[in-house]
């Protein structure tokens, strides 16, 4: 599914860039840093695809090795509950999605027992329902291949004028030629700092809207969980398309939104 969700998410870039959209900031989350490290010139569009299908391939190795949860819990309060509680090198910390919500990924067991021990202390924890376990030490026996297969990707500096907040190396602001195969396997093995990246967004470059690009808007929530605590407020969250609903009357609305609020539309495109 990866190269596909790679695809929609590159489709939907260049359809917002021919009405005359397009970034001055980007990051991504997880697999999403493949196409935001296209839409800021990084990645060709080869290149973008390539590591989509190699990485989405490696990782759909572990299937039916492995399990993920979402828990309502800081990314302290979830360290220090898997050193506790015994499940260090068996279950981590695999996306720091707000404050108050991360991703737990590693063997099946654990991550039940986990979900139950949360769900039994009114704390909130859903298991996923994917039987892989990404960003984790499952991952790790796939890295070697992935960097083999990667070996030729060649990553450019970003466009004049466009920057890219790292999820993978804590919000760091990369110039893209850091991107080469071994970032992409710290982005398939490493825990995703998602919130790190958008600490730095809000402080490094106070943007003015933000538009998710992907086939459902999943992380407004995380997003503006992620604004409140930085104490902003009144940014515009947007999405591209979401599920369930008529595409091009969801891209419409959001155009419009963006010209309400001041944004310049290549009208004749639309």
């Amino acid at each position: 599914s990866q190269p596909a969700c790679c695809a929609l998410q590159i489709a939907l870039i260049e359809l917002w860039k021919s009405w005359g959209i397009t970034p001055t900031v980007v990051l991504g989350h997880s697999s999403g840093e493949m196409a935001a490290a296209y839409a800021c010139g990084t990645l060709s569009l080869e290149d973008a695809m390539i590591a989509a299908f190699y990485r989405g391939m490696y990782m759909v190795q572990d299937a039916g090795k492995g399990k993920m949860a979402a828990v309502g819990l800081s990314e302290q309060e979830a360290l220090e509950m898997l050193k506790n509680d015994g499940y260090e090198g068996t279950v981590c910390v695999a996306a720091v999605n707000s404050p108050t919500n991360v991703t737990l990924s590693g063997d099946p067991e654990p991550i039940e027992q986990i979900c139950a021990k949360l769900t039994a202390a009114n704390v909130f924890a859903r298991a996923l329902r994917i039987n892989c376990a990404f960003h984790s030490h499952h991952m790790v026996p796939f890295a070697k291949q992935l960097q083999h297969a990667l070996r030729d990707l060649r990553a450019s500096r970003s466009y004049p004028g466009v920057s890219m907040i790292s999820s993978v190396t804590k919000g760091t602001v990369l110039d893209g030629s850091e991107l080469s195969a071994d970032y992409w396997v710290r982005n398939m093995c490493n825990t995703v700092h998602f919130v790190d990246a958008i600490s730095t967004l809000v402080k490094q470059f106070e943007p003015t809207v933000v538009i998710e690009i992907g086939n459902h808007p999943a992380l407004q929530g995380p997003i503006r969980q992620c604004f409140l605590a930085l104490g902003t407020s009144g940014i515009p969250i947007l999405g591209s398309i979401a599920r369930e609903s008529d595409e091009r009357k969801t891209m419409l609305w959001t155009l419009a939104t963006l010209f309400s609020i001041g944004a310049s539309i290549a009208w004749q495109s639309v």
